[in-house]
């Protein structure tokens, strides 16, 4: 049995991602978990009882630091094998790093074939990538997942745009991503844009200004965008916060609407005063030079979502990312407001960003009355013909301006 039969990499654009955005510093584990499909592991043909399988465990140990060499990337591999998806999740998520030297990131692709079949291979795959971020919220990790157009090789060398979309939550990390991304050659020479949707009563001059100022403190080379939200998206966003409550016949409570969580909302009408609040929270170093943010002081500053939510930081965080665990194997569709939001959003983007090397936008919440199916639906809609990065950070990430 070769090295290549123990161990198959589905998707080896998740490794040139996992390069280039580290350009051979840092430090990064390659995880890898194998479920045993048929047989329990410790049944008379499973893998930890049948001799004749041990090599293929092997083979499978030894093909990780091949493929480590053969992508450029620093670290080591860790193979979980078990009977159980989750477990093996949790267990690698737990158990990675050196001691206290624990991974920050969990870097992952979007299960695009199976997103949205009707299938058992299709709730499973759903189940698992909806489960994957839960934990990262429990164990407070950044999620960073990979989606779209197949990734550039090492020896490409782009020149377009990297387009970062603010929609809502937190967006330190989506000006973070392109900066450290851009120190690879493949990337290093695209230029970095900000977009930000307005609501038409806005101050544009003056968000814009505070932006400006914003990515100037931190010495990030991005170019500030202002969009006016446009009729069809505002009549989306209208559409979904104008709708009724509805109680599902497998619910046991009453829905819960949220149009903030997963509409795009403008940046705080008050932008001006908070950041004087931002100011007043930033650590001044002696030489008067380093500036430094956490995200919940980003995230207070810049998005409204929250406080639309009646929810303050400790509160939203008991709510982590799944509401309950019916969610993660219901088959219901989106609803048809949410899909048009969707729509309406990715119109947006498409004419905008469309020629772009890459979009960065956040990857959206997920609401109490949402399942897997319906939340896939939404996230392909909301990202369809584009080369995605979905970021979700943990409101703790800290920019300074020698980042």
């Amino acid at each position: 049995m070769t090295d290549e039969d123990a161990v198959t990499v589905d998707n080896p654009d998740l490794l040139k991602l996992a390069s280039q955005l580290k350009n051979g510093r840092g430090f990064i584990i390659l995880g890898g978990i194998c479920v045993s499909k048929v047989v329990t592991l410790f049944s008379s043909d499973g893998l930890f009882m049948n001799p004749g399988k041990q090599q293929k465990i092997l083979d499978g140990v030894s093909l990780v630091p091949k493929l480590l060499h053969e992508y450029g990337i620093e670290g080591f591999g860790r193979i979980i094998h078990t009977d159980d998806y989750t477990a093996g999740l949790v267990s690698l998520i737990q158990n990675s790093g050196l001691g206290a030297f624990t991974p920050n990131s969990l870097l992952s692709c979007w299960p695009s074939e199976m997103a949205l079949k009707r299938t058992p291979a299709g709730t499973k795959a759903r189940s698992n990538l909806l489960s994957m971020i839960q934990v990262c919220e429990v164990f407070e990790k950044l999620v960073i997942i990979e989606k779209g157009k197949s990734w550039p090789l090492f020896n490409e060398r782009l020149h377009g745009t990297i387009d970062i979309w603010w929609t809502f939550g937190g967006g330190g990390v989506l000006l973070l991503f392109p900066f450290l991304l851009t120190k690879h050659p493949v990337w290093s020479g695209c230029r970095t844009r900000l977009f930000v949707l307005a609501g038409a009563d806005d101050d544009l001059v003056q968000m814009k200004k505070e932006l400006d100022m914003y990515v100037h403190d931190f010495r990030l080379p991005i170019e500030v965008h202002i969009k006016v939200n446009d009729e069809i998206v505002a009549a989306a966003m209208a559409s979904v916060e104008e709708e009724p409550e509805v109680q599902y016949e497998d619910e046991e409570v009453p829905l819960e609407r949220n149009a903030a969580s997963f509409v795009v909302r403008p940046l705080v009408r008050e932008i001006s005063k908070d950041y004087l609040d931002y100011n007043s929270h930033s650590q001044i170093s002696k030489d008067g030079l380093t500036r430094t943010v956490s995200g919940q002081e980003l995230t207070r500053t810049v998005s409204a979502w929250r406080d639309r939510t009646n929810m303050d930081q400790k509160e939203a965080k008991t709510v982590l990312f799944l509401h309950n665990p019916d969610q993660l194997t219901s088959s219901r569709d989106c609803n048809l407001a949410e899909m048009e939001v969707a729509t309406a959003l990715n119109k947006v983007m498409r004419e905008i960003s469309s020629e772009a090397e890459l979009v960065v936008t956040n990857l959206p919440d997920m609401n109490p009355g949402q399942n897997a199916l319906g939340y896939c639906q939404y996230v392909e809609e909301l990202t369809k013909e584009l080369r995605v990065i979905l970021l979700r950070g943990t409101n703790t990430e800290v920019i300074t301006a020698f980042t």
